[in-house]
């Protein structure tokens, strides 16, 4: 509800004047009402010498004016996705104004529920994010789309729930998928980001050395336990980001050798872990990362995210884990 009042106004414009937080508050007086709490602080704070030369309230002409707005209480739905393209960006990608991407998870997931639910806007969010060029692999990341004043609230039933699953993956021409979707309350999508810290996320990378993979090389990295990185802001987003230098921990490791110059490595991680800087090094920012530990150079040729170990949303019976990776040889947490 707001409420304006043109004489009230002018009349706070004058005690405002003599406050010293004005200010700051000038972009709120002049459109709002100002709150009795405010009136009353000015007029105990003023000397009585200057109330005493303070204009007299002019004469009312204008009756309170009252505009109340109804709005539905936001919708949150929630579900998990994988992404197969390594061209699909997780939010819209644009610098200056142009894109960079033509869609985005968010767009395919968040565009159809808008529309289902007539929302006003939609907000996403996720447990991490994966870069454009990395799959979303395994069990698949959790998700949840608020949307802001739906006019249709009673139309989250579990049938409706499995159609616009059907449509999303339809739509998405084989970029995405998502599965288990369903609305949650406001609570539950606190996991999200009350889990960041302590969750743990398995990665695959395709790694080329510049040297042959030695049994010692591989032996050497299959028995690399709770190993404790530093790593500075990567160079690839200081530009967005704080420098800073973070401890993150690789858990676990497996090196699979392909041939001389190429193996796969997975690695069990604590999130927020950058693993492509693990690998490459990061003109020396991440300490230590797989080539100073092979004592070779070594580079990342691509990237996938196989697992995040967080039980968000509940799983729903009747629908397949086919896109799960089963691979008894992954990192896991046991």
């Amino acid at each position: 509800m707001e409420m304006t009042h043109p004489e009230t106004l002018e009349d706070s414009e004058v005690l405002a004047q003599h406050d010293h937080t004005y200010r700051r508050r000038k972009s709120n007086l002049i459109s709002n009402t100002p709150t009795e709490a405010f009136i009353t602080k000015v007029l105990t704070e003023l000397p009585p010498q200057v109330l005493s030369k303070l204009p007299p309230p002019g004469k009312i002409h204008h009756l309170m004016n009252y505009v109340l707005k109804f709005e539905h209480a936001s919708i949150y739905v929630a579900g998990r996705y994988n992404k197969y393209s390594r061209t699909l960006s997780q939010t819209p990608w644009l610098i200056d104004g142009k894109r960079k991407t033509e869609t985005s998870v968010e767009e395919l997931i968040g565009l159809p529920l808008k529309e289902f639910f007539q929302a006003k806007e939609m907000s996403f969010m996720s447990s991490g994010r994966e870069d454009v060029d990395v799959r979303m692999l395994g069990n698949g990341r959790p998700f949840v789309i608020e949307l802001k004043s739906p006019k249709l609230v009673f139309m989250a039933s579990r049938e409706n729930m499995a159609k616009l699953q059907q449509k999303i993956n339809e739509d998405a021409r084989s970029q995405l998928t998502v599965k288990y979707l369903q609305c949650v309350s406001k609570e539950q999508t606190k996991v999200i980001k009350d889990g960041e810290e302590q969750k743990t996320k398995v990665y695959r990378a395709l790694v080329w050395t510049s040297r042959p993979l030695t049994q010692a090389d591989v032996g050497l990295l299959n028995n690399t336990k709770e190993l404790v990185l530093d790593q500075d802001t990567p160079i690839r987003v200081l530009h967005r980001r704080s420098l800073s230098t973070r401890q993150r921990t690789v858990h676990k490791l497996r090196a699979t050798p392909i041939n001389d110059k190429y193996f796969f490595l997975d690695c069990l991680t604590q999130a927020g872990t950058y693993i492509k800087e693990f690998v490459h090094g990061d003109l020396g920012r991440t300490r230590p990362s797989i080539g100073t530990l092979l004592q070779c150079e070594a580079d990342l040729a691509y990237l996938d995210v196989m697992m995040i170990n967080l039980d968000f949303p509940p799983k729903i019976e009747d629908q397949s884990d086919d896109a799960i990776k089963k691979d008894e040889d992954l990192p896991t947490n046991q």
